[in-house]
């Protein structure tokens, strides 16, 4: 666990690109990679390998402050004022759509919910697992 007031050591995009490439391609281990490039701790490139396979090279990429309410007009407290009239029109067309989203991923959620259910009462009634 981290103390208060502790500093993490940061490592640059190309040098995590480097090492995660020289892990994948030529399996030089994880101990080696830590001591060639001097990086703090092996669990690190592992960190940095499990978000290269699942993302690719936006694993690297920093993006916190990326969400703001320019680039995403949902996002904070809900508006009260606007400068005109269309403006205000938008904003609530995208509320619209964005509880007619929420309410689609809801009635799919139940209708999931219940046919598992009905699945589970057939098991039990018949004692037998249903694929």
């Amino acid at each position: 666990m981290a103390s208060k007031g502790q500093k993490f050591k940061k490592y640059d995009i190309e040098l995590k690109k480097k090492v995660v490439n020289e892990f994948l391609t030529n399996h030089t281990s994880l101990l080696e990679l830590a001591y060639t490039y001097k990086i703090a701790s092996q669990e690190s490139i592992l960190q940095w390998v499990k978000k290269y396979q699942k993302y690719g090279e936006a694993a690297f990429l920093d993006k916190r402050g990326v969400a703001t309410s320019s680039t995403s007009p949902l996002k904070g407290r809900p508006k009260k004022y606007f400068d005109d009239p269309d403006q205000e029109k938008e904003y609530k067309q995208l509320i619209a759509n964005r509880n007619k989203k929420r309410a689609a991923e809801k009635r799919r959620i139940n209708k999931a919910r219940k046919k598992r259910e009905a699945r589970k009462a057939l098991e039990n009634q018949y004692e037998v697992e249903i694929e």
